[in-house]
């Protein structure tokens, strides 16, 4: 089936592998939602299109933590005792009046630096966060220091240091590897029967040099921007749109994508590519175009597949089945997405649409270059743009100069011409 589309991508075989690995991607986040004792009501719906984003809502809103060190009893009453579990187990054992004590300390430090520092720092001028309610530990930590470190200052105005992506990840899994919670969780797996410890197997890359090699890709397609944005920004700058719904054997309409299982096997087929690093149609050998003008023997897309290496940590079988539980899920939730139309009208209420930007491109490239297109009810029509200082003459059918105190319209045929003493 993959064939009937060379070299053209298959975009519903793609929006179905893009769905099946955020479908997988949002079971982990609901799994670490469970984990930080979020209300399981409060969780989105499997078949709601918008799991994704709204597990990792209520995943940064689990331990909500206000600004005003006056509201910390609300913290210490309802978010500690869960987020303690979670923490290394020397915090987890400092008795709850220390860490009162120490978050009253912590709030007032964060919100006096900031005030300070306002005018030196540079990379939230557009966002104030001493007028932030809500406590952000990224975002609001750094200012517990003072005097502020410079270069804590010098990185917030100047760049934000990807190539320490793996060494902050690091230090942050280390701290919740001593958690009261991982220790539970390494226990129970020793003493099952025939556990084993994934991270000392033979070939397989740590999770920090995973996350920073995810940075430096996302650097490569032109991300570098979103790193350093908080958020807010995001929120703020990323184009919104319903998401049309993938429906098995469909007809085509509004907002509706159908597939059937010739997609699903392209899918398949396009995240076990992507999974030996082999994106890019062209780089196989059944697509070359010189191979395919000069009629030569070529390998076929599965056979030259099955000569690459494979992922470590990412099984052939293990994407194909992605992909079919996800159609499968896919299949049973037809027609359910009315009962997310609340969500859907918060997700597009701000920020750009994905139509308008749509529409600003193609009129950007309508009125781009020496001539202007004009939509009409044949089509499109279009006529040159008019150069600066000239006007179109209609008799000669051509845009003439303006000239300085002459009208290029005068007729001059019947002019006398007269000498006056």
């Amino acid at each position: 089936p993959f064939k009937a589309y060379l070299p053209v991508v298959n975009q519903r075989a793609f929006l179905l592998a893009l769905e099946s690995v955020v479908s997988s991607l949002a079971d982990d986040v609901h799994t670490m939602c469970l984990i930080a004792r979020v209300d399981p009501d409060s969780l989105p719906d499997p078949d709601n299109p918008l799991r994704f984003k709204l597990l990792l809502d209520r995943l940064f809103e689990a331990f909500p933590l206000q600004k005003d060190p006056s509201r910390v009893d609300n913290f210490m009453d309802h978010s500690w005792p869960r987020l303690k579990n979670l923490l290394p187990i020397e915090i987890a054992r400092v008795p709850d009046e220390d860490v009162k004590k120490w978050l009253i300390g912590h709030l007032t430090r964060v919100r006096e630096n900031q005030r300070r520092h306002a005018a030196k720092i540079f990379l939230h001028s557009n966002f104030n966060r001493l007028d932030q309610t809500m406590y952000s530990f990224s975002e609001d930590f750094p200012y517990d220091d003072d005097p502020m470190p410079g270069l804590l200052a010098d990185e917030r105005n100047l760049d934000f240091p990807l190539e320490r992506a793996g060494e902050f990840m690091d230090s942050m899994l280390q701290a919740v590897s001593g958690s009261p919670y991982a220790r539970s969780r390494e226990e129970d797996r020793a003493a099952s029967d025939g556990a084993s410890d994934a991270s000392a197997a033979p070939g397989v890359e740590s999770v920090p040099a995973q996350f920073q090699e995810f940075v430096w890709d996302l650097e490569k397609i032109g991300l570098r921007n979103w790193l350093k944005m908080d958020v807010q920004d995001l929120e703020r700058f990323l184009p919104k749109g319903e998401p049309c719904a993938l429906q098995y054997k469909a007809e085509k309409g509004s907002g509706v994508v159908p597939f059937d299982d010739s997609d699903i096997e392209v899918a398949q087929l396009m995240l076990r590519c992507a999974s030996r690093g082999r994106a890019d149609l062209l780089d196989f050998e059944a697509v070359d175009p010189f191979k395919l003008l000069h009629k030569l023997p070529a390998r076929e897309v599965d056979e030259e597949l099955r000569a690459l290496p494979g992922h470590d940590q990412l099984e052939d079988l293990a994407l194909n089945q992605l992909v079919s539980e996800h159609a499968e899920s896919l299949m049973k939730a037809s027609g359910s997405r009315q009962r997310h139309e609340e969500d859907m009208k918060n997700w597009t209420r701000d920020g750009a649409s994905i139509n308008s930007i749509y529409e600003k491109e193609l009129d950007f490239y309508r009125t781009a270059g020496p001539v202007v297109w004009h939509e009409d009810k044949d089509g499109y029509s279009w006529k040159w743009r008019q150069p600066p200082n000239t006007f179109w003459d209609q008799r000669r059918g051509v845009y003439i100069q303006v000239q300085k105190n002459v009208d290029p319209n005068l007729n001059l045929k019947e002019v006398r011409k007269h000498m006056l003493d």
